[in-house]
């Protein structure tokens, strides 16, 4: 274990103590009311929360965007713990784990990042740190809100298919005071504490604390070593300060992650499963991949100490002034130091002779200042300037090992930075009492730049991005309305293209065709409607999209022919290809009485990728044509559907709850031949509460217990010993929770 992580270790657990011992000294005269009464609203009260999706206050139902908001109670109601849980409450939108926390990214509308970057922001109060979502607790934040649809004009970079925005509590206005201990039957067990305290109308401080490990879902079956898989802990920590004095306001987020997870609970299909193009130098598998009944990974050579540690520090403020009564302004500043390692068995039991250790530090720096000026009754408009940095320092080394003896097969290591500059402006322009037209306008510069071994390589990618919504008031909380979009992914380098030697200047030509490629280009036509129905009852959420989707980022491989005259064969990210996405979003939510909500979500996205010829596609199909013509890992159908109800019984108020989730089929990768099966999940469990007691019980059924929940086409960097394979992550176990909680 990392000297880092068992100082960490040391020193959280010694804070945990010292505010369990504060908290239960607190005397009753401070003990102060959680504020947090969102549960108690009416439909309509709920609606219309305050938020800044669009960077000016304005209430939730009015937003002419295609989004979905669960507040703090609706969260902790929900026992929604992280981003892959609230994933499964959002239509349009799927987010699951990896290879462990490496390679997760979010779907949006069918828009996925085949590679490279991100293409569904995270953002925290506005700042985008999408590095450390998996390690952040959701029930600590005021609202979690997902936003579809590109959002590169208000938001900025890694917004191409939308956002997620993370918005913290104000301790002056939302305070907690509590401890809690939940348990399963898989061996997961969770502490947390949380302490406020309003010092003056002026003053508040919160703090959270959190461990929380799992003793691992999966036995190591078919791998050496022994052990479990699936192994995690998790250590966070929270604080918050927030200050007031007249127009200005202050708040500063402190947060520190770490996580020690064991060797992932990953299965490399083996080539024996491969039944397509066996002819063929690339063999691949076709048809739904199967949940495999044994797994394992090679440990004897790790010393069991294979898996990932992740340290991070983030550090977030938010200033707002208000100058008049008229205009306003605000700085939001965040530093994050992000260093994450894994050591893993390179094959996953394929063969036992592959590991590969993996180093990387990030640092990211982000500032982002913006006046708002209301002119009058008719005009509002926003300036703002953003600037991001960011440096990765990367370390990969490779091992082979012959009959007991290791010797390393490659070793590499990189700098990487961006610096990324936008101005943005938004304006918003009342036509009539029922009608506005909203514009948008961001201009950036993004450049992208890396240095390995001699070589180093920086372009620029300058950019101009635009938006325009049209919105008409049907009538009290009813509307619709229609935008058209812009959004963009920036391009990057191919680092392993570079420090090579050709006496052919044809194979010269190619590799220097490849060493770089461009940003993605999309454009999006959205309409929708919000509205509630007259007895303020019912609301409804309907919207549809078009998205022209070019220039896409895919995976390929070309073969050259070096100086010394060996052959070589890359792996390269390429532009190949557009798509053409449309589909449907829906949510409803009824409210029969103000104890009973019966909800539904649901998305439907259809996907058709063209003109996405690679190496591969041609070895195997000869024309290049794609078997499928649909983007990988985007499921078709997304649906959520619950019911949440409370009474009283005797002192007791409960509050039981129900809910069905569902993610159909997902093509695996470009050439879309495997198939990862459909997903569908039952969450199940009730509250009660009696005074400052909470006691809950609820589980996670899945209707295949411990089911594959991603798969990638790997490139293979020992193509000569092993033919083309899958891996295949697969999902937690099925769990019963129990939660206990005492708020002061």
């Amino acid at each position: 274990m990392p000297f880092e992580f068992m100082t960490f270790n040391f020193c959280y657990r010694l804070l945990i103590l010292s505010v369990l011992a504060t908290s239960f000294h607190l005397q009753a005269s401070e003990m102060a009311e959680n504020t947090d009464n969102l549960f108690s609203m009416s439909l309509e009260e709920l609606l219309n929360i305050e938020v800044e999706t669009q960077k000016v206050p304005e209430s939730f139902q009015k937003v002419p965007v295609s989004s979905t908001l669960y507040t703090h109670e609706q969260i902790a109601n929900s026992h929604i713990v992280d981003i892959y849980d609230l994933a499964e409450f959002v239509p349009n939108f799927s987010f699951r784990p990896s290879f462990g926390k490496l390679l997760e990214r979010g779907v949006t509308r069918g828009v996925a990042n085949i590679t490279g970057n991100n293409v569904t922001g995270i953002f925290i109060d506005g700042l985008s740190f999408s590095n450390v979502v998996s390690s952040i607790s959701l029930q600590d934040f005021k609202y979690v809100e997902v936003i579809r649809g590109p959002q590169a004009t208000l938001y900025g970079r890694d917004t191409f298919a939308g956002a997620v925005n993370l918005v913290s509590k104000d301790p002056l206005v939302n305070i907690s005071k509590e401890l809690s201990v939940t348990v399963s039957d898989q061996g997961f067990s969770a502490l947390t504490a949380s302490y406020g305290k309003q010092y003056s109308d002026s003053f508040g401080i919160q703090i959270n604390l959190k461990h929380k490990q799992n003793a691992g879902d999966y036995n190591n079956e078919t791998g050496d070593g022994g052990g479990n898989l699936n192994q995690r802990e998790h250590q966070y920590g929270h604080l918050a300060l927030s200050y007031s004095m007249g127009d200005f306001k202050w708040r500063t987020n402190a947060y520190i992650f770490a996580d020690k997870d064991s060797s992932f609970p990953t299965v490399m299909q083996s080539a024996v499963q491969n039944n397509c193009y066996l002819e063929t130098r690339r063999q691949y598998y076709c048809g739904i991949l199967n949940q495999p009944k044994s797994q394992g990974q090679n440990n004897t050579w790790l010393n069991g100490q294979g898996g990932l540690w992740k340290d991070a520090h983030l550090l977030t403020s938010i200033m707002n002034l208000q100058l008049s009564q008229q205009h306003d302004v605000s700085f939001n500043f965040g530093l994050l130091d992000n260093k994450m390692s894994y050591f893993v068995d390179g094959d996953y039991s394929d063969y036992s002779f592959s590991w590969i250790d993996v180093e990387n530090a990030m640092q990211t720096k982000e500032a982002d200042f913006k006046l708002h000026s209301v002119w009058n009754k008719s005009l509002e408009t926003i300036i703002g300037y953003t600037h991001y940095e960011q440096d990765t320092k990367s370390k990969i080394q490779s091992f082979l090992d012959f009959s007991g003896t290791v010797s390393p097969a490659s070793d590499s290591s990189s700098i990487s930075n961006v610096n990324y500059s936008a101005l943005y402006v938004r304006a918003s322009y009342k036509l009539s009492q029922a009608q506005d037209i909203i514009l948008d306008l961001r201009l950036s510069q993004d450049e992208i730049g890396f240095v390995a071994t001699e070589n180093s390589g920086i372009k620029d990618f300058n950019d101009n991005k635009s938006k325009i919504t049209y919105r008409h008031e049907l009538h009290t909380n009813n509307f619709w309305y229609i935008s058209l979009g812009e959004g963009n992914k920036p391009g990057g380098f191919n680092v392993n293209l570079y420090d090579k030697e050709f006496t052919d200047s044809l194979d010269a030509e190619l590799v220097r065709s490849y060493q770089s490629f461009d940003q993605e280009k999309l454009w999006q036509l959205e309409s929708g409607y919000k509205g509630l129905s007259a007895d303020k009852s019912i609301s409804t959420k309907l919207s549809a999209f078009y998205t022209h989707w070019q220039d896409l980022q895919t995976s390929q491989s070309i073969t050259f022919k070096l100086a010394n005259d060996s052959v070589k064969t890359e792996s390269v990210i390429a532009n190949n290809g557009k798509s053409k996405n449309y589909g449907i979003e829906t949510e409803l939510i009824w409210m029969p009485s103000e104890l009973t909500k019966v909800w539904l979500s649901y998305g439907w996205v259809k996907t058709s990728l063209s003109e996405a010829s690679t190496a591969a596609q041609f070895e195997l199909l000869g024309d290049g044509d794609v078997s499928g013509n649909v983007v990988p890992n985007v499921p078709e159908h997304t649906l959520a559907v619950g019911i949440n109800n409370q009474f009283q019984y005797n002192k007791w108020s409960v509050s039981p709850f129900a809910s069905f989730h569902y993610e159909s089929q997902r093509f695996v990768a470009e050439h879309n031949l495997a198939i990862v099966d459909d997903i569908s999940k039952l969450r199940i469990g009730i509250n009660a509460q009696r005074s400052h007691w909470e006691f809950s019980m609820f589980a996670e059924l899945a209707q295949n217990n411990g089911y594959i929940e991603s798969a990638a086409r790997l490139g293979d960097p020992l193509t000569f010993f092993r033919l083309r394979s899958f891996g295949l992550t697969l999902a937690d176990k099925n769990r019963f929770y129990t939660r206990l909680s005492y708020t002061f």
